[in-house]
């Protein structure tokens, strides 16, 4: 039940980056479709597993009824410093992440050559296998080699599941310091996003396309788009600049760039306060700048 209500939180959030367009140049992992429709399978194969190790989320999973409020008591207990069940969340990702694999198909039955946890080679394989849309295999008989989702010789982790993923379906795999989005994203109220955009789309209406209200204030837009990138956290607020920047039609290169000087100083600051951003309008096509 705990599994459920997590990947039902997230995967509302996640639904409320993404954008509605056709996107003109690589999206961020966490707003792509392709990465949207994996992440339920990554949440079940790869981190819940590692989440349920902990003796403080083994035992909320065995409590009998689980009311509305218990919900919502676990995602406040998931936003709180300094708690077992906070920790034991992000520790889950930075593990999956921070996970080596072995040379795949290159020990046969004396299982993993370089003395690794089985049981990790075993998860990643299974994700290697979802994330390529096949079913996961059963267990191999004994005295068989485990089924490896890349060639011979190849060492996975989810590191490498995640880029080869993202080659494969045109979009930008996510750095080392991009894990605390995933991390983050169990502590943003779906609810948050949704009024957030509401808001974005709503101004971006009034200011350029007034229907039955009156006309906003020219640079309404833009500082609905601060205010909420401000005051969301690090990463949300910036994958709805990106969302604005793909759906809404007055949010165009110049537009963004203006964007990026009012919340910046200078190109500097620009890179290291909203990297993705940054580079997401970098990798626009000449011919729409």
């Amino acid at each position: 039940m705990v599994a459920q209500a997590v990947e039902l939180r997230t995967r509302k959030a996640l639904a409320e980056i993404a954008p509605s367009g056709a996107p003109t140049a690589p999206l961020p992992f966490m707003m792509a479709a392709s990465f949207r429709d994996t992440y339920g399978r990554i949440l079940r194969t790869g981190v819940v597993p590692l989440l349920f190790t902990t003796p403080a989320m083994r035992s909320l999973e065995k409590a009998h009824q689980w009311s509305t409020a218990d919900k919502v008591r676990l995602f406040e207990i998931l936003t709180l410093p300094d708690n077992p069940i906070r920790d034991a969340w992000d520790r889950a990702w930075r593990t999956l992440w921070a996970t080596r694999g072995v040379a795949l198909g290159s020990h046969g039955a004396a299982g993993p050559a370089d003395g690794r946890d089985h049981a990790k080679l075993g998860m990643l394989a299974r994700l290697g296998r979802l994330m390529a849309g096949k079913s996961p295999a059963g267990i191999p008989p004994p005295g068989s080699a485990r089924p490896a989702p890349y060639p011979s010789g190849d060492t996975v982790s989810f590191r490498d599941l995640i880029e080869r993923h993202a080659v494969t379906h045109g979009y930008r795999p996510p750095e080392d310091e991009d894990i605390h989005a995933l991390e983050e994203l169990i502590r943003v109220p779906p609810a948050m996003l949704h009024k957030a955009w509401g808001e974005i789309a709503d101004m971006h209406m009034r200011e350029f396309k007034p229907v039955g209200v009156p006309r906003a204030d020219k640079g309404s837009l833009v500082a609905t788009l601060v205010r909420w990138q401000r005051s969301l956290p690090p990463f949300m607020g910036e994958f709805l600049l990106i969302r604005a920047a793909t759906d809404l039609e007055y949010c165009d290169f110049p537009f963004v760039r203006q964007l990026l000087h009012l919340c910046c100083d200078d190109l500097g600051p620009h890179e290291r306060a909203l990297p993705l951003l940054t580079e997401y309008q970098a990798s626009l096509p000449k011919i729409i700048r």
